[in-house]
């Protein structure tokens, strides 16, 4: 017999008298594949998709090892191929699917066979019921082939879909061979094929259910919990706290865009240097025989972070579904306080302006500023921050906020202004400055930050005068050292700041360089001090005797130096008006010289 011929008029016995269908003695059954469809989608809806096609494959290996069986007493076959070539033929004729063998090859303990399985029941019913899967879903016709070809074949085989319709290819395509145990694919069927028996595998799928229900019920628990202290206004370390107790283990809450964590709670003070550990190398799951588990928080629109757990033992599946469901608390939380922050931001942006403007009610302004928890009737100053490029000034602003809370930040016209209490004097202003700039460079590679501290003021209403001072400050950084980062105080750049505040910075460096850009570049490359002398002579409003005793020089030296600057100059150094020009450009070098000296220092700490 050839497996080809087969016919079922030749298979099948029916007994219209009794309702009884049998093929070789043994009883078989029409079905609908409309109602094999709807058993198929309620398994998977009663059971999930891994427990349905693990059922599902099981239903198919015992079809297909029961019709090898059956087939193989029924027939005298012409060889083994023709009754591995059965197999696809019995599967056509019960309806199932269309089998198109492509190949086969078998030799002495090798075998290979290949083919299409066309118009499968199995793929229009799941794209029926659930569109398209992520991987393939002909379950029954695997386990189906997988069982007959064992059966004939006396060794294991293992049939699975290369392609498959239901997961959105363009046709199904089967693959048939011995079992090999480093192959993934293999080993995933071979355990589904192989556990003791189905009642068995359902009895744990409804322990696990009862486990995973556990793990809902509580997560529910405390789910409801933690919206209740969100309403209750309770801060997120709180709240981290009682999640982590709760969960019995570390829990992290990390914002994308800040340096340090925005709540911590660590079950022992061993999880502490795991975190730090796992910062080196966040692909990292296992550290140090720790479990890192991390989770996105976030909505349509935006990220906001991450939720890290750091555990004794690998989660299961279960337990982070479960975990799942608390994490839209958080995020809420965080889509909150951002909300709060913007909020907050543009009102004390529209206050400023209205200070700015001088457009403004004095006792509303004031009213605004005690809603706004703002503080002005102590001595303050306003830092004002520039960034190239500025698409990272809200990230920014968020960090600021979290390092430096008793200060007020907000964003105005492309820039971040930062208004803090006045410091004790100009030595730790620096040093505010320098951890300030420092911090936001750990924190955003690639950007340069240009920070500008204004005056200090006594009042709210003199703020105004300051912020723009810092501005001022901050503009002429980002000038004079365009690639790289800076700071500098108003009084650092107090000779030439009433210049600053009436004129374009591009012209006060154009004018310093080209009044007295010569001399620098002479003293440059001939290690002189001609500018020193200039400065002095100009310092002593031209008096040859005073200038030449503080320089120790002889009165025919000191002439020599001059002329020289003369020759490398347009000013003349004898007129009222050139000494005017020479002294403006040299104020304005010498500020940069010192702003130069700082950026140096700050770059070797």
């Amino acid at each position: 017999m050839k497996g080809h011929r087969l016919l079922f008029e030749n298979l099948i016995d029916i007994n219209p008298r009794t309702g009884i269908i049998k093929m070789n003695h043994r009883r078989m059954a029409l079905m609908s594949v409309d109602a094999l469809g709807i058993l198929r989608r309620d398994l998977i809806n009663a059971l999930s998709f891994r427990r349905a096609k693990h059922f599902l494959l099981r239903y198919g290996w015992a079809c297909g090892e029961n019709d090898a069986k059956t087939i193989e007493k029924l027939f005298k076959w012409d060889s083994e191929k023709e009754l591995i070539l059965a197999g696809p033929s019995l599967h056509t004729l019960e309806g199932i699917a269309n089998v198109d063998p492509d190949h086969l090859q078998i030799e002495s303990h090798q075998f290979y066979f290949s083919g299409y399985w066309r118009q499968s029941f199995e793929a229009e019913e799941h794209i029926k019921h659930y569109q398209l899967h992520d991987e393939s879903v002909c379950w029954i016709l695997m386990g189906y082939a997988s069982g007959y070809l064992t059966t004939v074949w006396q060794e294991e085989i293992i049939a699975y879909e290369q392609t498959c319709k239901g997961k959105g290819d363009s046709k199904c395509y089967f693959v048939a061979e011995n079992y090999d145990e480093n192959k993934k694919v293999h080993q995933e069927l071979y355990k589904y094929f192989h556990t003791e028996n189905i009642s068995s595998e359902m009895d744990r799928d409804y322990k696990e259910l009862l486990k995973e229900k556990k793990y809902l019920l509580k997560a529910n628990d405390i789910q409801q919990t933690l919206f209740e202290m969100h309403v209750n206004d309770r801060k997120l370390t709180t709240i981290t706290d009682y999640v982590a107790g709760n969960l019995c283990c570390s829990m992290i809450v990390e914002e994308k865009s800040l340096p340090e964590p925005l709540a911590v709670s660590y079950f022992n003070e061993e999880d502490s240097n795991i975190y730090n550990e796992w910062l080196k190398d966040k692909r990292e799951t296992n550290v140090n025989d720790k479990y890192v588990t991390t989770f996105e928080l976030k909505n349509e629109n935006n990220n906001f972070g991450k939720l890290i757990l750091i555990t004794n033992y690998k989660p299961s599946t279960e337990e982070e579904r479960s975990i799942a469901t608390i994490l839209p608390v958080f995020t809420v939380y965080m889509h909150y306080e951002q909300s709060i922050i913007e909020t907050t931001s543009n009102k004390k942006e529209q206050l400023l302006n209205s200070l700015l403007e001088a457009d403004y009610d004095e006792e509303a302004i004031k009213r605004q500023s005690s809603i706004l928890k703002i503080d002005f009737q102590k001595d303050n100053r306003v830092i004002v921050i520039k960034t190239e490029p500025s698409n990272k000034l809200f990230e920014i602003l968020q960090l600021i906020q979290a390092t430096y809370p008793s200060g007020e930040a907000f964003i105005k016209k492309n820039k971040l202004l930062f208004i803090i209490d006045e410091l004790k004097n100009q030595e730790s202003l620096q040093y505010f400055l320098s951890s300030l700039q420092k911090n936001i460079e750990r924190a955003f590679k690639n950007i340069k930050i240009y920070i500008g501290a204004g005056t200090t003021v006594d009042e709210l209403f003199k703020i105004a005068d300051s912020y723009k001072k810092g501005e001022r400050v901050s503009e002429f950084l980002s000038i004079i050292h365009p690639f790289n980062s800076s700071y500098a105080t108003s009084e650092q750049v107090g000779p030439i700041m009433l210049m600053l505040n009436h004129t374009n910075v591009d012209e006060l460096v154009a004018y310093y360089k080209s009044t007295i850009g010569d001399i620098i570049e002479y003293d440059e490359k001939n290690d002189a001090n001609f500018i020193i002398t200039l400065k002095k002579y100009l310092d002593y409003n031209g008096n040859l005797n005073q200038t030449s005793k503080e320089l120790h020089l002889s009165i025919p030296g000191l002439r020599y130096r001059l002329e020289k600057i003369e020759s490398l100059t347009d000013a003349n150094i004898k007129t009222g008006r050139g000494r005017f020009d020479l002294q403006m450009a040299i104020d304005i070098y010498l500020t940069v010289q010192v702003i130069n000296q700082q950026n140096k220092l700050i770059g070797t700490e």
